[in-house]
Parts: C-alpha cells; structure tokens; sequence
C-alpha cells in the first residue's frame, strides 16, 4: 500500500478508546512443553515505543489471561480443529493512562474431518453432474479441486496460527493485582494505519447468531450455490477482462509469502540480516521522502513468483521497483482509493480482475484458496490467502513501512469476518492454468 505521510489512527469498536500506536510480534519459536511462560518483546518495536518503567502486568494474571483465551478459542474452534501446542508472546504500552496488553497466541491446529465428505462439497458434485457443459464443468471440478487440496493439508498436517487479542486495563495498577478481572478483552487487527479492537463479548455473540444458521441442507445448497457462482464469474466475463490464459503456481506464490512476510527496508526476515531485495524501495519525489507501506508490493510479489508476468509501464503496467525506478500504480497500491488523474480505478486487485485472472471481490470464504487476494473493505491493504478449508481462511501479510519501523506482519494468522471487514478475490480457472 502507498500512502502519504500520515498520523496514526486507533479505532476501538464498542469501546472507544483512543491511542496512536502500532506494533506487531515476531512469531514466538515453539515451546519444549505444550505452556511455558512467555517473554515480553523487546526487539522491532515501532519508534516512540513508551517503556512502561514500574508499571507492567502481573506474571500470574498474564497467565490467567492467557488460559482464559486459550479455553474461548477451544470452545469456538474445538469442532473443527484438534488443537495443541498454545503459546504466546505479548508486549505493553500505556496510551493516555491506559495499560494496553498485546496478546499473540500461537497454536497448531489440524482438521478432524475430510472436506470431501461435507454436505458442501456434495452439494458441488450436484452441480458438476448436473450441467453438461465441458467447460462448465471444467470450471467446477478446478474449483473443487483447489479447495480440498487446501483443506486436505490441515486434514493430515498442522498448521500454526497466530490470533491477535489485546486486554485493556482503563487502572494500569490493576494489572497487578493478583486475580484481577478488571480488564476488557478485545480481538485486534493490526493493519499498517490502523489497528481495529473488537470486544470478545461482541464477537462471541455474534458467532451465536450465525452457528445458530448452519445446517447440512444448508450447506448441501450452499455447494450449488457456490458452484453456480464459479461457473457464472469465471465464464460470463466482459470480453475486455479476457486475457491469454497463463500458467499459475499458487502453491508458489503462498510459500513465497510465507518465508518473505517478515522482510522489512533493514533485512531480510528469513536470511538472518541480509537486506531484502524484494521489500518496497525507498521513493522520493523532487528529492522529498515519500512513505509507503508494503502490503500490496508484498502481494505483487508473490503472485508474480506463482507466475503471473510482469508488464511495463507507471500507471497501467505492473512492475517491481528498484531504487531508481518507481514500482507501477498497480504494483504497489491496494486498490483501495488510488486513482490517476483519469479516474480510472488501479492496484494490484483491479490489475489481475481485469486481465480475468481473478474473479470479483466475494464474501463467501467458502470460495477461498490459497493464492487467492484478501482486501480490507475500511482501510487500505491487502494479504495474500495461505489456506483456506471452506469454514476458515488463514493468510499471510506484510504491512510493513519502508521506511525501516516495523510494522503489521503475520504468517498464519486466521481470518474472522466479526473482527476483519474484507473481501476476497479469487482465482479464475477459466484464464489461469492452475498447476498446483
């Protein structure tokens, strides 16, 4: 994502409290044991990190937080997932008198039932038999394909993921309190101008509200119904959104992002200090420094190591940047507000809809896959989807700025539609030549 030098917004939902800090963790290595005690991060904290000095949570009420959301996410997810392995890391602020605890856990979850053997996926096979079109069927079966290999691999491997949550303390002094529960919990998302915090109360009510919907007839439709969908993006495109039909390694692209998401303008996450080659380079304009962030370079990135080509060109190309060459509109912006002088809409979501590459923005997760583009609907950045099993969908992120402060990255971190407004863009077998 572009952007001009800003401040820094917080923005609390159902409670409003207001702070103008930023930070993300480092994944934390696994334990020995299944729980052991975590140590506060210290190292690629933002500038204008405020040490807390004498005031920080209690060891034993960090804890007790700690197993309490352990527990809520047990409850949610235990009917999907066999869960091990909880962890976390955390770290402190105080933002006008208020004690902020950032919470990341980290857990390995694996599926306990086969995706193929779901009312969803035969409601997909209805569909494939039903039609007698090839290339509708071509369509569907491509589809269903990708989204049980995803699942698949949660079935026979785990996966680590990352939940976000922060605990506020309105009396820091009440962090240490031994068993205090003078304290709000809020689910957060970190995005690279914003960060979002929704109570845990709200969001637990909000799942009640829709668990209470599904059903197997429900999801038996719900196939028909997606494969419908397919079928109607992916052929009924506009004759100007067609293009040459390409090979696409989206299993590529997801492992590039999973090995870069940490690189940032000093290094290169996975080499151990060596500087990144692939990170948004520094820009200036007339010789002023002009501040971006690096979720849509991030992106780009990775659908062009799955094989989508690079093209020429400041406005309507995609292409990579250097230190003498800017990246392309479409290469390193989102897709979320920026528009040239002609009005016409660029970033990296418009550029691959338009070439008929990727479908148009969806809700339904049930449609997602790894390779797929996960757009946030109220600020602006993207992620690229890492996993995705027809109830869940993971992603990786790098929303770090280039101007060398750290900033929002994740590997695995789970997607919630009650804590993240976004949209997915999703591949289209009709134009892209799915290898894996």
């Amino acid at each position: 994502m572009f952007t001009q030098p800003n401040t820094f917004r917080l923005r609390i939902v159902t409670v409003a409290l207001l702070a103008s800090f930023l930070f993300a963790f480092l994944p934390v290595a696994p334990y020995a044991s299944e729980r052991e005690s975590a140590v506060a991060y210290s190292a690629d904290l933002p500038r204008g990190y405020n040490s807390l000095a004498r005031v920080t949570i209690d060891a034993e009420n960090l804890e007790s937080i700690f197993d309490m959301l352990v527990r809520k996410i047990q409850a949610y997810l235990g009917d999907f997932y066999r869960m091990d392995n909880f962890r976390y890391s955390y770290a402190e602020r105080v933002e006008d008198g208020v004690l902020f605890v950032d919470i990341n856990i980290y857990y390995d979850a694996t599926l306990l039932k086969h995706p193929r053997h779901s009312a969803f996926m035969q409601g997909m096979q209805e569909a494939f038999q039903a039609t007698r079109s090839y290339a509708e069927r071509d369509v569907i079966q491509s589809t269903i394909d990708i989204l049980l290999h995803d699942a698949s691999e949660m079935y026979y491997d785990s996966l680590t993921v990352t939940e976000f949550y922060t605990v506020v303390f309105e009396n820091p002094c009440e962090a240490q309190v031994l068993g205090t529960s003078n304290f709000n919990l809020f689910h957060r998302d970190v995005t690279p101008d914003e960060v979002f915090l929704v109570s845990v109360e709200r969001v637990a009510e909000l799942r009640a509200q829709n668990a209470s919907r599904n059903d197997e007839n429900a999801e038996f439709l719900d196939g028909i119904r997606v494969a419908e969908q397919v079928v109607a993006e992916s052929i009924v495109q506009q004759p100007h959104a067609r293009s040459a039909r390409i090979d696409f390694r989206r299993l590529d692209a997801r492992d590039w992002a999973q090995i870069h998401y940490r690189c940032n303008a000093n290094r290169c996450g996975h080499t151990n200090g060596t500087r990144c080659t692939y990170f948004l380079p520094r820009m200036y304009l007339n010789g002023r420094f002009v501040r971006g962030t690096n979720c849509a370079n991030f992106v780009s990135w990775a659908l062009h190591h799955g094989g989508l080509p690079q093209s020429s060109g400041a406005i309507w190309g995609w292409q990579n940047g250097t230190a003498s060459r800017w990246p392309s509109n479409n290469w390193m912006r989102t897709g979320f507000s920026s528009r040239p002088s002609s009005g016409a809409p660029n970033g990296v979501t418009h550029y691959v809809v338009d070439r008929g590459w990727f479908n148009a923005a969806t809700t339904d997760i049930r449609m997602v896959s790894a390779g797929s583009i996960m757009f946030w609907t109220n600020t602006s950045h993207v992620a690229l989807v890492t996993s995705g099993n027809q109830q869940h969908v993971y992603f990786a992120e790098n929303g770090q700025p280039n101007d060398g402060s750290s900033n929002a990255f994740s590997r695995h971190r789970r997607f919630d539609p009650n804590v993240i407004s976004a949209r997915f863009y999703t591949l289209n077998p009709q134009n892209l030549n799915l290898l894996q």
